[in-house]
């Protein structure tokens, strides 16, 4: 299945927005809600799955055969809001996708993320 990148960005901004500090937030909950958004449900579930492979949130998955049948999310963690901060803006992340198809067709999380922090330098003239 190929990773949506769009899907994975929505759920680490639905994550920040509804998270408690001291409360574990449902996966089942991310999955209704980015269902409602257009996603589909195997493509949600495998964005939190492949997800749970970074450093970037604190999963407690229950799956079976690599498919999400359920758990909880803890917090985004320090380098998963330094990503999110930096693919945030809708149209920086327009332009960080826009400038990866255009040169080299796609790129791994990653990629993208160098690519948006090495955007947000040069639009602040820091390189």
């Amino acid at each position: 299945m190929k990773l949506n990148n769009d899907c994975v960005r929505d759920i680490l901004l639905f994550i920040e927005a509804n998270q408690t500090p001291g409360k574990t937030l449902q996966v089942e909950r991310i999955i209704k809600s980015l269902k409602l958004t257009g996603y589909k449900e195997d493509e949600i579930k495998y964005a939190i799955s492949k997800l749970d492979e970074t450093p970037y949130v604190n999963f407690d998955l229950t799956e079976y055969n690599g498919l999400v049948l359920g758990g909880i999310s803890g917090a985004l963690t320090w380098e998963g809001h330094q990503f999110l901060d930096n693919i945030r803006n809708k149209t920086t992340w327009e332009i960080v996708k826009s400038n990866i198809k255009e040169k080299v067709g796609n790129a791994s999380i990653t990629i993208i993320a160098a690519v948006a922090e090495s955007y947000i330098k040069n639009k602040l003239g820091l390189n």
